[in-house]
This record gives C-alpha cells, sequence and structure tokens, in this order.
C-alpha cells in the first residue's frame, strides 16, 4: 500500500494540497505575489510548482486581482529639437505620430529655412494672381 495522498499519473509538483504545506511556499507566493511585479508562471518556476497552483492559491485566499503596470505613452513632443533660429515649417500631418517641423536652419528674421520661404513665397504669389483674375 502507498502511504500519503493519490496523485494522478504525470500530474506536476505542486497538484496535491500537500505542496503548500512543506515549508513556507505559501509565504513565499503570497509575497512575490503581492510584492513583485513577477508573472504566475514565474513564481511558480521559482517555487516548482504549476502556474494554475499559484493562480489556484492566490484565487482561493484572495491574495488580490493583479494588475500588470502599463508603460505610459512617449509623448510627442514636435517642438523638441527646434531652436530659435529653426525652421517651423511642418511637416505631415499635426495627428500622425511621425509629425514634426522641419528643423533646418531658418533664414535671417524668418520662420523658414530657404527652401520652405521659397515654397511659401511662390504658394502666395499663387493666390495673389488668382485672387487678380
Amino acid at each position: 500500500m502507498v502511504d500519503g495522498p493519490a496523485r494522478s499519473v504525470g500530474a506536476r509538483p505542486g497538484a496535491g494540497s500537500d505542496f503548500w504545506l512543506i515549508g513556507d511556499r505559501e509565504a513565499q507566493a503570497r509575497e512575490l505575489w503581492c510584492n513583485t511585479t513577477k508573472s504566475a508562471r514565474e513564481i511558480a518556476q521559482l517555487l516548482g510548482c504549476s502556474k494554475n497552483a499559484v493562480l489556484g492559491k492566490a484565487y482561493r485566499e484572495d491574495w488580490g486581482r493583479r494588475v500588470e503596470p502599463r508603460p505610459k505613452p512617449e509623448k510627442r513632443d514636435p517642438f523638441r529639437h527646434l531652436t530659435g533660429t529653426s525652421c517651423r515649417w511642418p511637416m505631415g500631418h499635426p495627428r500622425d505620430p511621425d509629425f514634426r517641423f522641419c528643423g533646418d536652419p531658418a533664414l535671417p528674421n524668418r520662420p523658414y529655412c530657404s527652401r520652405h520661404t521659397t515654397i511659401a513665397v511662390m504658394h502666395r504669389r499663387f493666390e495673389q494672381i488668382e485672387h487678380d483674375d
């Protein structure tokens, strides 16, 4: 006759209720669950049991739900590379994640570089010609 509770064939350690009685595994599991960001799988690997054993114990003992911290989205700052003498010509649509300003050296007393000043002046002249007709 075999002593101890029967275990199903192929069951992993931690599947039986006696697993938690050995040493201070329950205290270790609770400590890791409540005070670290380790996943249930990582805790199980440290303790030598299954992930589901850790999750079951946490649920039954009401250790609280774990909410994984989400990374904060990176703030977009299209002005971060501009200086007082940088070209302020917008590149792309302001709602696009890659929106930025040209940033090339601006002409003296102008908001744009030589290339974008030319575009702005040509556009302005084109509008004047349309209005004159």
